[in-house]
């Protein structure tokens, strides 16, 4: 079961936004915030009933929120602070389960104890995820889950959230849906591979057969004109479920196909028949499997998938440059097998992404101000949390004075070598 998408108009987003800004500073806190509230609304009976949907009412209105409604018509956030509120409220890109639904500031923390015994709040090394017991000066008992960033609260999960997520199925810890990756992967289909380094989130502009994709731009920029069936799927899994929950499904990240059916072989996760939803299936030539997608459906006689760089028609096309959805009879005998990840072991709160190559960092940084361009804007945005595009514009400027903010750095917005050394220690 996936997390319920909110509408929510550009105005009140960004007053949420200040708010979430306020309580936590950074962008990492600010999706954290988001989430939390989504959680509390959704999983306590009271809110329920009293504001259904509303989820800004909700945060304008009740709880400690009240108190801080004023910061939603005077405070400020950066574009990147309402993009990050508007991927976790109406993409439904969560950081925590479902059940995370607590967090205070650590001044508002009567006690913590670890192991029955009373220890330091103030202490981090005190807070282990599902063992800390926090109270609150309000009188509420919950278990810490993480510091979602240094300077941000605590967060947790109460006894009764956590219950209900369990027992109405909603998205927790317990696993994630297959149907998010197919839903991302469906919404590519019809996507052309580029001629060239252009219009590469454009489906259908600058069209050719030069190999050149969003999905290698994003993963894989130093293979980008390369064959990109394998990013294709990474790509997908990478979207649906963040960074650190995808290589956990998939076993770890390759654009090489053979090494991406191995990693569900070392792990015990192949299959050579009886496909499921949600597994990536992998195809085969006189050679080495070559070609690889995403299972959507199964019936009696069929599989269905959705594959990148691959053409319409009932043939494997390992190289047609588009994504497509495709369906085999299940006895064809260009399927190798079937990896099959453990969604019902996986949650999507995982910790910032990390590179996948660190190849694109170089010995030499330079000093990035805004309108810069290229490669080294590029990595930068990865560490920042921007969608990498080559372009320091406005939205880059924005999330790189919100990181050296959060990072005790002077806000100046140009990434220099104290800016590069804080972004990287965090990769790292």
């Amino acid at each position: 079961m996936g997390f319920k998408k909110y509408n929510l108009t550009s105005d009140k987003l960004t007053k949420i936004a200040r708010l979430c800004v306020q309580e936590q500073g950074c962008i990492t806190g600010v999706k954290a915030e988001a989430s939390q509230a989504a959680n509390l609304l959704e999983t306590n009976a009271l809110y329920r009933n009293k504001y259904g949907s509303d989820i800004y009412s909700f945060m304008r209105n009740s709880e400690w929120y009240a108190h801080a409604a004023h910061y939603m018509d005077y405070g400020s956030a950066s574009s990147a602070a309402v993009d990050a509120v508007k991927d976790v409220l109406c993409n439904a890109n969560r950081v925590f389960p479902q059940y995370i639904d607590e967090h205070d500031d650590i001044r508002d923390i009567e006690y913590i104890k670890l192991n029955g015994e009373k220890v330091s709040k103030t202490n981090r090394s005190n807070y282990k995820k599902g063992q800390t017991i926090i109270k609150n000066s309000m009188g509420s008992i919950y278990t810490f889950w993480c510091f979602p960033a240094d300077g941000c609260d605590p967060f947790g999960y109460t006894q009764k959230a956590y219950d209900y997520v369990k027992e109405h199925g909603g998205s927790g810890e317990a696993g994630v849906s297959p149907d998010k990756v197919i839903e991302v992967a469906a919404a590519e289909v019809g996507y052309l591979e580029k001629k060239s380094n252009k219009d590469l989130d454009s489906k259908t502009a600058n069209a050719g057969d030069k190999n050149f994709t969003k999905y290698a731009r994003d993963l894989y920029s130093y293979l980008q004109g390369q064959a990109w069936c394998d990013m294709f799927v990474d790509w997908c899994f990478v979207k649906a479920y963040g960074k650190a929950a995808a290589k956990k499904l998939l076993g770890g990240f390759s654009a090489y196909t053979p090494d991406s059916a191995q990693y569900f072989k070392d792990r015990k996760q192949w299959h050579p028949g009886n496909p499921k939803k949600g597994d990536v299936i992998f195809f085969e030539n006189s050679e080495r499997i070559c070609h690889t997608g995403i299972v959507y459906k199964v019936d009696s006689t069929t599989v269905y998938t959705i594959e990148g760089n691959t053409s319409e028609g009932e043939q494997v096309i390992p190289n047609g440059g588009a994504v497509c959805k495709k369906s085999y009879k299940l006895y064809n005998s260009r399927i190798a097998g079937y990896g099959r990840p453990d969604y019902s072991g996986t949650d999507s709160s995982g910790s910032d992404p990390e590179p996948v190559k660190k190849v694109w960092v170089k010995a030499e940084l330079p000093m990035l101000r805004k309108g810069m361009h290229g490669d080294a804007v590029m990595v930068w945005q990865i560490i920042a949390g921007v969608d990498p595009d080559g372009d320091f514009g406005s939205r880059t400027l924005d999330a790189t004075v919100d990181f050296q903010t959060a990072h005790g750095l002077d806000g100046d917005g140009l990434v220099g070598q104290k800016t590069w050394t804080a972004g990287l220690t965090e990769l790292s």
